[in-house]
């Protein structure tokens, strides 16, 4: 669950969505037992595989913020999939609109709510802090702020987690000169090699394999 960088936003193709490449990874640690056979990633709402193993269903919705990424059709949804796991990647939008943090995490500790309330067993919640945008020039809140406000959600609930992408994006993604060309050209979305960092960085979190290496430009005349 999300806003647009979980709906795949700036992802050249499906496959190339972060969304997708965890998934895949996931798969990868927990396979199907079917020979040849992964349930592919779909949309939040389609009926989920009834076939053995893992299967990702992507329910994020561009340009949402914490109190209003999980609408009542995403919980509908999620109560007739019934998920054993949720990812909430969520607070770019509140950054950039200046939602107070408060807010923001009483906003977020609510949605965890609803998405328990409709699941027959609790879902483990696997809580992603984002890396910063970078078209805010004078932000109202530091980014930390949003950071420390998952963070605590994540703390005062009985069954979740809490992974902080941010912390190295800020090496690699941030600079000027994003080497790893991970940020589109609109300062917000990520790249194809924007998204396998970021499963990359999930992936590491929940210590997996990540997907695979991220392909490195060389911007320098030898």
């Amino acid at each position: 669950l999300g806003s647009s960088s979980t709906a795949g936003n700036n992802a050249t193709v499906a496959s190339q969505r972060y969304v997708n490449r965890l998934t895949a990874a996931v798969q990868r640690a927990y396979p199907s037992g079917l020979e040849g056979y992964e349930a592919p990633t779909v949309a939040l709402g389609t009926t989920p595989s009834t076939l053995p193993g893992v299967q990702g269903l992507n329910g994020g919705i561009a340009s949402t913020f914490a109190s209003t990424y999980t609408p009542g059709g995403t919980i509908t949804s999620l109560g007739t999939a019934q998920p054993h796991v949720v990812f909430h990647m969520i607070g770019s939008n509140d950054y950039q609109l200046g939602v107070a943090p408060a807010t923001y995490q009483s906003a977020l500790a609510a949605a965890v709510a609803s998405v328990d309330a409709a699941l027959t067993i609790p879902p483990l919640h696997v809580l992603v802090h984002s890396y910063r945008r970078a078209d805010v020039v004078s932000p109202t809140y530091p980014w930390t702020d949003y950071r420390d406000a998952m963070a605590a959600v994540a703390a005062a609930h009985g069954k979740a987690v809490f992974i902080d992408v941010s912390a190295q994006a800020e090496t690699v993604l941030m600079p000027s000169t994003d080497s790893y060309d991970l940020l589109d050209t609109d300062h917000v979305h990520q790249t194809d090699a924007g998204h396998l960092f970021m499963a990359n960085r999930i992936a590491a979190g929940l210590r997996l394999s990540p997907p695979a290496p991220i392909p490195y430009t060389v911007k320098d005349t030898f």
